[in-house]
């Protein structure tokens, strides 16, 4: 499989998280599944209408338009998502959405999924289960990434942002700690090594189990150049 190749001056947001998770996930080139592009293209249309009184038939039709290869199965995974959302309240219309970031001085740009003109002002959207307390590592570190883009933009700290698990319904907020921005500031110089052609180390969490490159990797602790050299 062909490595993914990225310009060393600039990085998508994405390929920093892939790092944070693995950085041979991102070295062998992590492109999702068919399925996990439809549970998320389901859960950023619910989104969308958030706040607002959600259309099956609307919500549906739209997402036909975008992936029209859809299986017809992930309507009823749609539905799920839209009575999971429903039944809890607090949630906001978005001033905005997939709106386009980036930091010249991290030489990093991604999208954000919703912005709002209150506080968080920003809202990223996942087709992940909510964990049972708290908010994911990487999802902290998504949060990260995009504040630091806003605040070179805007000229001021975003501290928060919000974090919704479509599926389960629930949205929490983010509350920014220096770690965050430090463990993303590691993972991007990972990300940077692995696309100017060093070849990385597995990480020793990494999800071994739940990667398809898992029958290519070294065994744990040994490194590719150890082998190759």
């Amino acid at each position: 499989m062909k490595r993914q190749e990225y310009s060393v001056q600039e990085l998508p947001l994405s390929s920093v998280i892939t790092a944070s998770i693995c950085p041979l996930k991102l070295y062998y080139g992590y492109s999702p599944d068919e399925r996990a592009l439809w549970r998320n293209a389901v859960c950023r249309q619910v989104s969308s209408y958030l706040g607002n009184d959600p259309d099956e038939e609307v919500i549906w039709a739209e997402i036909q338009t975008v992936h029209p290869e859809i299986a017809p199965e992930f309507r009823e995974y749609m539905a799920h998502c839209i009575a999971a959302c429903i039944s809890r309240t607090g949630w906001r219309p978005c001033s905005s959405s997939d709106v386009r970031v980036r930091s010249e001085r991290l030489k990093v740009f991604g999208n954000i999924d919703k912005t709002f003109s209150t506080l968080p002002y920003f809202a990223i959207t996942r087709s992940t289960p909510a964990p049972r307390a708290g908010i994911y590592a990487t999802d902290r570190l998504r949060v990260a990434g995009y504040a630091l883009c806003l605040e070179e933009t805007h000229g001021e700290q975003v501290i928060s942002g919000d974090v919704e698990y479509i599926p389960d319904g629930i949205v929490r907020t983010c509350e920014l700690q220096p770690i965050d921005r430090r463990r993303f500031l590691a993972a991007l110089k990972s990300a940077r090594r692995i696309v100017a052609g060093e070849i990385p180390s597995r990480s020793p969490d990494a999800p071994c189990d739940r990667c398809d490159h898992r029958d290519r990797c070294i065994p744990r602790g040994k490194k590719l150049s150890d082998l190759l050299g």
